[in-house]
């Protein structure tokens, strides 16, 4: 998406009142009119500045000399952001001086925007992840395939025992600055149960077709033969987990099951780093998209999920059920990134 990611805040409006001099001068001597008003502060985010009002003239009816001066005007603001407007005060109109001075010059025009999702996130938002099978599957796990496209640049399977894909995606915006980013969470994957961490949805496993929250925090991933799926933060954002997994399984039994990714998450980053996405697969096997719960031996129910709503789109080449040209049609599996919001901390 090419949203605005950060929001601009206007501060107040200030005013000075000006200081009127009613005095009466003697005899030759000529009244002096009031000081102007301070000139408003304006606002940093499109609004109008204004100047203060000018000072009335001094009063006061000489005999014999010059004529008083009126009030000095305002000066007008000078906008920071968005476009100033001209408002200087007018002078006051003395009795028997000059008038006020002029209006204030207007506010300059500024006007800036923060960097957009694309300028921070870069190639995360939009990416799709693909696990084609590279056989026709065995009734509820297949070959994890040895081709996938760029920029996955995954290894093919080590006489096919293990799997490692991993793919960095550099983060853009001010360097050293912390942003939070928001992230649509689609997919079809095995679960796998993590440790040390926090799982979000508890002990829930949302089997519904349309998909659950399977996000999980911190802690690390023990070896087992499930496929992991991660996200990993660097430099690390203090406080923060830094280390993130998708396809979390409640500490239940992991088993022949695939399930619909379908939730939002978000976390920190920081300007200049990048997060790494990872997929280990340690026996170059994967569940099949077969349905809510252990996979039939026909793989009946794949499950499709509504990208409708995303921006940017998935490849008009992806379709689903994401089968991704193995033979006999078995059914893979995939993930896709939809970054919805970044804004500066």
């Amino acid at each position: 998406m090419n949203r605005s990611a950060l929001a601009l805040f206007a501060l107040p409006l200030v005013f000075s009142c000006g200081v009127e001099d009613l005095s009466q001068p003697p005899g030759n001597t000529a009244g002096t009119g009031g000081t102007g008003a301070v000139a408003g502060t304006p606002t940093t985010s499109g609004g109008s500045a204004m100047g203060g009002s000018g000072g009335a003239g001094g009063s006061g009816t000489p005999t014999a000399g010059s004529s008083m001066t009126g009030g000095s005007g305002g000066s007008g603001g000078v906008a920071t952001a968005g476009t100033g407007t001209g408002g200087g005060g007018t002078g006051g109109a003395p009795m028997g001086g000059s008038g006020g001075a002029a209006g204030g010059s207007g506010g300059s025009a500024g006007g800036a925007t923060g960097p957009t999702i694309a300028d921070v996130v870069g190639k995360l938002d939009g990416f799709l992840f693909i696990a084609p099978c590279g056989d026709g599957g065995t009734g509820f796990d297949c070959l994890n395939s040895t081709a996938v496209p760029a920029p996955q640049n995954s290894p093919t399977c080590q006489n096919q025992q293990t799997k490692n894909t991993t793919v960095d995606f550099a983060i853009g915006g001010e360097a050293g600055k912390v942003y939070d980013v928001t992230v649509h969470v689609y997919g079809v994957v095995e679960s796998k149960n993590y440790q040390g961490g926090m799982r979000r949805d508890g002990n829930n496993m949302n089997a519904s077709a349309t998909g659950g929250d399977f996000w999980y925090t911190g802690g690390t991933a023990p070896n087992s033969t499930y496929n992991t799926y991660e996200l990993h933060v660097t430099p690390k954002v203090e406080g923060a987990p830094n280390d993130y997994y998708l396809n979390s399984r409640n500490g239940t039994n992991e088993g022949h099951e695939s399930w619909a990714l379908n939730y939002t998450a978000t976390f920190p980053v920081t300007g200049g780093g990048k997060v790494n996405f990872r997929v280990f697969d340690s026996n170059c096997r994967q569940i099949m998209n077969c349905g809510p719960g252990t996979g039939s031996s026909n793989c009946a129910a794949p499950r499709q999920l509504d990208l409708s709503a995303t921006d940017p789109k998935p490849p008009g080449s992806f379709t689903q059920p994401f089968v991704g040209g193995a033979p006999n049609g078995a059914t893979g599996q995939w993930v896709f990134f939809d970054v919805t919001s970044v804004v500066a901390k």
